[in-house]
């Protein structure tokens, strides 16, 4: 399972991508995520928001239960910093799940 962190900067209403950045390489069924990772970055370049992304080797897109705890979470650390998380997309083999299509 790879968590890959995808950043934006607002340029006169238009959305830029400055990086697209692996920062979690976990096992077959599991992975840490932590915060500092996720926005270091970010934080750097001066991002506007972030969109997070990780596969299921399972082939099942459906979120677990660290998954959805972990994406509230980074969203708070996001409200706390200024930088928002626009969405969380979990990849399947043939499908795909995102957090903003189904909150």
């Amino acid at each position: 399972m790879k968590v890959l962190t995808i950043a934006y900067k607002k340029k006169k209403e238009v959305k830029i991508i400055i990086y697209a950045k692996n920062v979690s390489k976990g096992t077959l069924n599991s992975t840490a995520i932590h915060a500092r990772k996720v926005f270091k970055r970010a934080i750097k370049e001066g991002a506007h928001s972030i969109i997070l992304c990780h596969n299921h080797p399972s082939g099942n897109s459906k979120p677990s239960p660290e998954d959805l705890v972990a994406t509230k979470q980074l969203i708070k650390v996001g409200e706390l910093v200024g930088i928002a998380v626009v969405d969380h997309v979990i990849i399947g083999k043939e499908t795909w799940w995102s957090w903003k299509e189904e909150k």
